[in-house]
């Protein structure tokens, strides 16, 4: 696979988002508050989930990404949270 293929754009963020170079989750919380991120991350969490009822390869990969998305902004968001919140523990 070449340089510019879709599949090295998928790896290449992968890895940005597990290194965490690659957070959404933290903008949104600073304009919107923490509590409601985790809110509205909850709620495309859900619409994540029902996706794939929609039928079709497209629907389950949107899904399956939302689902995978929401959930690692909601982990890291909770961290900064914990961490911000509890700092000597």
């Amino acid at each position: 696979m070449g340089g510019n293929s879709p599949q090295t754009l998928v790896n290449t963020t992968a890895l940005q988002i597990l290194r965490g170079e690659l957070d959404l989750a933290i903008p949104l919380a600073r304009r919107t508050g923490e509590v409601e991120a985790l809110i509205y991350a909850a709620l495309l969490q859900g619409v994540g989930i029902l996706l794939p009822f929609a039928g079709g390869l497209a629907a389950a990969v949107a899904g399956a990404l939302l689902f995978g998305g929401t959930f690692i902004g909601m982990v890291s968001l909770v961290l900064t949270m914990a961490g911000r919140y509890y700092p000597t523990r």
